[in-house]
């Protein structure tokens, strides 16, 4: 079928089903597995085609919770730079927090600890907890416990126990 091409609904759809194998294989599997990411990759693929962000942003999540826990941190660090690129076109204060989120826990793992408070920072200040549009990843994990605790670890690390202890007690409350 020369010349025929698909409607992006379809696209979108197929997308959705993608993303819904990739979970399943995920339980079966393993996050860490091949049969958990190429789901994925196929959704980021159909999801570029309709420029659809909320579908482009929950294959790249998948595919960062992937590269990180078999520690390709390089992979890892693309992806969050593209999840940072997709959440500065979106309205949705959430997916800028996750953006940070995962680019700070990342260079974290890479030794590159500044970097990586400045992102953690970063995402805690887009946190609005009183508003219904950031309410995305809050069903599965809580932002700002990630970057909490994250940043927890990162200012333990450099020197500064004190803002370390500060920030446990603000996770913990």
């Amino acid at each position: 079928m020369l010349g025929h091409s698909v409607p992006p609904r379809r696209k979108r759809r197929e997308a959705d089903l993608w993303i819904q194998l990739g979970a399943v294989r995920g339980s079966i599997f393993g996050r860490g597995s091949e049969q958990y990411i190429a789901p994925f990759l196929r959704a980021w693929e159909l999801a570029q085609e309709t420029d659809d962000i909320p579908r482009m942003f929950l294959a790249r999540m998948a595919q960062f919770g992937h590269f990180g826990l078999t520690e390709q941190l390089g992979h890892a660090e693309e992806v969050c730079r593209d999840l940072i690129a997709l959440a500065a076109r979106a309205p949705m204060p959430d997916l800028v927090a996750v953006s940070h989120a995962a680019m700070g826990s990342v260079l974290c793992g890479m030794g590159q600890l500044e970097k990586a408070r400045d992102h953690l920072e970063r995402a805690l200040a887009t946190l609005n907890p009183h508003d219904p549009s950031t309410q995305l990843f809050r069903r599965l994990e809580d932002p700002e416990i990630l970057c909490l605790t994250g940043l927890v670890w990162v200012l333990a690390q450099l020197g500064f126990p004190d803002q370390a202890r500060q920030r446990c007690a603000e996770a913990i409350v």
